[in-house]
């Protein structure tokens, strides 16, 4: 479950960082490089869950966000909980964990990677998660801090009882608007990958509808198979070119022969 961060130095303050992350028996290891992957720096433990995100904000703080549970509660465990923590210098070391999720919430450990994004502008950090059990009822919870965690909003996706599952979320933040991008799949109209906006601090979340044109072929939870989704998709804010990103993988019919297939689309944002 590699992933890679890149983002301003906080300990030259001039130069660049290259965060590699990886999961491994104690949890999400980190590794620095300064020189553009050329060496790089001891292995450090952020958090003990492996499923997760990271960004660097535009001071230099690396953010990183997991889920701490085990495949033993994989569709829905009480006992799971979304963690959070900072390094300030680096990648050198790590804030005490944060538990973000509520206690005894039911998270699922598969296909329910949480994330994270980061406003350093305003002030806010966005995480968004996954909740349900193994009834295949889920939904999303988008929190938001503005104390470094003292006090969280918190908005739902996902009230709709005629769309019951929502899973793989994924966040962007656009550093002009402070709006909040997040995408998911869900089971509406059988199975879509679909986008909502966020207002800052997320006081009203909107649907915009789905991102993909091609139709799903299936939507399922069962994994490494021909009709997997994968554990991740993405998105990204090009603020430079306002425009935003989507990549992620669904099931299509090629001759009546469902397989997964990777997908892009773009879409433009508001002028500055």
């Amino acid at each position: 479950k590699p992933m890679v961060v890149a983002g301003p130095d906080p300990i030259t303050k001039g130069g660049s960082v290259v965060y590699v992350m990886y999961a491994a028996g104690d949890g999400l290891r980190v590794r620095a490089s300064r020189d553009g992957g050329a060496t790089f720096g001891p292995t450090r433990t952020a958090l003990a869950g492996i499923y997760g995100n990271a960004v660097a904000g535009s001071d230099g703080r690396l953010h990183v966000v997991t889920l701490n549970g085990g495949p033993k509660g994989a569709f829905g465990a009480a006992d799971h909980k979304v963690e959070y923590t900072v390094s300030a210098d680096g990648g050198a070391t790590f804030a005490k964990a944060m538990q973000i999720s509520v206690r005894d919430e039911m998270l699922p450990f598969f296909f329910s990677n949480p994330s994270i994004a980061v406003d350093d502008k305003r002030g806010w950090l966005y995480i968004v998660y996954t909740r349900g059990g193994r009834d295949g009822v889920w939904d999303l919870a988008v929190a938001a801090t503005k104390d470094k965690g003292k006090t969280w909003t918190r908005k739902r996706l996902g009230d709709d009882p005629a769309c019951a599952i929502h899973m793989v979320p994924n966040v962007a933040l656009d550093p002009t608007t402070g709006q909040l991008h997040v995408a998911w799949y869900d089971s509406r109209g059988g199975a879509r990958f679909a986008h909502a906006v966020c207002t800052p601090g997320v006081a009203a979340c909107t649907e915009a509808g789905r991102i993909n044109d091609a139709p799903f072929a299936a939507l399922s939870t069962v994994r490494h198979a021909p009709k997997w989704i994968g554990e991740y998709q993405s998105l990204l804010v090009d603020d430079k070119r306002r425009v935003l990103h989507a990549v992620w993988s669904q099931p299509v019919d090629e001759g009546g022969k469902v397989v997964s297939r990777i997908f892009h689309a773009k879409a433009k944002l508001p002028a500055k």
